[in-house]
């Protein structure tokens, strides 16, 4: 029962940061810069700072590519409005905060938390395989950025061409990567299970 009212906490304070960042005080720059601070701090604190640093260049592409168009649209007053650099700074400050405050709040869960749900096995089994999948997510992001820049058809582009190839391709090798590696994780638990039945 305690398992599952921090599960339920835990959702209540994911969905809660999302309603108050997200909508309430969208608007508020200097309040999502302080969020960005503290959630910098603590996600430093939970992990390491190396690994902070690493998320953060990786979402640099992301968040430069939210600028430039905010830049342009203000250019062209798109839809007659004046405010979409001031929007574009937020975002660029709230897409990096909201995806590591994420990643923090998942960290807090454990794989002995899940098993102490009252919930049926293969539920149990469902959840741990979906962190398994978050966690190698975030482990292969830093490499898997590094291997698509080193990529000989990435070293002809320069700029923003370059980065808009990194924000269309990342997404994608992330995805194929996680479908392939989900497929061999639960390949080799389905045997291993099989053995043990057997034993």
């Amino acid at each position: 029962m305690l398992k599952l009212l921090k599960l339920f906490c835990l959702i209540v304070i994911i969905i809660t940061f999302f309603a108050l960042t997200g909508f309430v005080f969208y608007d508020q720059l200097q309040l999502h810069l302080a969020i960005l601070v503290i959630v910098l701090v603590l996600h430093s604190w939970r992990f390491s700072l190396r690994n902070s640093w690493q998320m953060i260049l990786i979402l640099l592409p992301f968040t430069v590519t939210i600028f430039l168009f905010g830049a342009f649209f203000q250019i062209i007053r798109l839809m007659g409005r004046s405010d979409w650099l001031y929007d574009s700074l937020i975002k660029v400050i709230y897409f990096p905060a909201s995806f590591l405050f994420t990643k923090l709040i998942i960290s807090l869960f454990t794989y002995q938390d899940v098993l102490d749900l009252p919930l049926k096995n293969d539920l149990k089994t469902d959840i741990i395989f979906l962190q398994v999948f978050i966690k190698k997510a975030f482990n292969i992001m830093p490499r898997l950025d590094f291997h698509i820049r080193m990529h000989p058809l990435m070293q002809t582009k320069k700029g923003l061409s370059k980065n808009f190839f990194i924000l269309c391709t990342f997404p994608l090798s992330l995805y194929i990567f996680l479908i392939d590696e989900g497929n061999i994780v639960r390949q080799i638990y389905i045997n291993r299970l099989k053995h043990l039945e057997e034993l």
